[in-house]
């Protein structure tokens, strides 16, 4: 298909969205397969991966949540013009993001938005439109970014704090509901490593890293080691963001049933399944 039926396909295809958007008045992001052909091609060279010795685009080394965000956020400016009528699928990114359009796609984000929303919107704006015309001058809008940066208020979360006390008091109940129902030796087993991986956190946190192969990575009834009343949680530099194994001692008030519980369901547990039907012995 040539440029020009391309181009034809595009016009047509921004009309019918423009009627539908018309209608619903609901912003969404336009896909990248929407984009008009330079921008496309513009982000595509530059999200183009790195191979041996030569050089990737300008966005090959974020990674693909970022650039997919960034993607999503030009979208929306995208989207806004063709609501409105001023996307034209022959202009680029130099043409197509000037001061205008950037001011009433701002008052919109106002109108339906918070005040951080809007400035992480423009900022991302701007970084789209650098990476995919690397040659623009954008620079009046990094200043209208800095003037939304010093009015922007968060939104408070301290509602969403939850206290320390109330995390351990959670872990501790948890650890005595498994006690007191769990009939089955697995049941039990995962509730007392939950209830007291939620509090020995609770009183240590530490932050998890962000990166894939630690997102697989979860804390096992491995990394626990108890020795009287004495227990120590054991976090391998995979799953910490610390360059070391972190050791977390804390003491814990537990009865002597409660510490061979514990110590049992930590030897057993890599050796149930969830089809087992293996039970506590009794006294223990």
């Amino acid at each position: 298909m040539d440029t020009w039926s391309q181009t034809a396909l595009l016009i047509a295809g921004s009309r019918r969205r423009r009627t539908c958007g018309a209608v619903s008045g609901k912003p969404r992001s336009l896909p990248i397969a929407e984009w008009p052909k330079s921008d496309r091609l513009g982000w595509e060279d530059a999200c183009r991966p790195g191979q041996r010795l030569k050089r990737g685009g300008a966005a090959s080394h974020l990674a693909r949540v970022s650039q997919a965000d960034i993607a999503n956020r030009y979208g929306l400016y995208l989207d806004f013009l063709q609501r409105n009528g001023r996307l034209d699928p022959a202009m680029e990114a130099t043409t197509l993001v000037n001061h205008d359009n950037v001011s009433q796609f701002i008052a919109e984000l106002k109108a339906r938005v918070r005040s951080v929303t809007v400035w992480n919107s423009v900022y991302k704006l701007r970084r789209a439109a650098q990476l995919i015309a690397p040659g623009g001058d954008f620079g009046w809008l990094a200043e209208i970014e800095k003037e939304i940066a010093l009015v922007m208020v968060p939104r408070s979360k301290t509602d969403r704090v939850v206290l320390t006390e109330r995390l351990v008091e959670a872990g501790l109940a948890l650890i005595k509901e498994a006690e007191m129902f769990g009939k089955m030796l697995l049941t039990r087993a995962v509730g007392i490593r939950d209830g007291l991986l939620i509090a020995l956190l609770a009183l240590h946190p530490l932050r998890i890293k962000t990166s894939p192969r630690s997102r697989s990575s979860t804390l096992s009834s491995k990394s626990m080691v108890g020795g009287g009343s004495m227990f120590q949680l054991m976090i391998p530099s995979l799953i910490s963001s610390t360059s070391v194994r972190y050791r977390n001692s804390s003491p814990m008030q537990s009865t002597n049933t409660s510490t061979h519980t514990l110590r049992f369901s930590i030897v057993a547990m890599p050796n149930c399944t969830r089809s087992g039907s293996h039970r506590l012995p009794a006294g223990k």
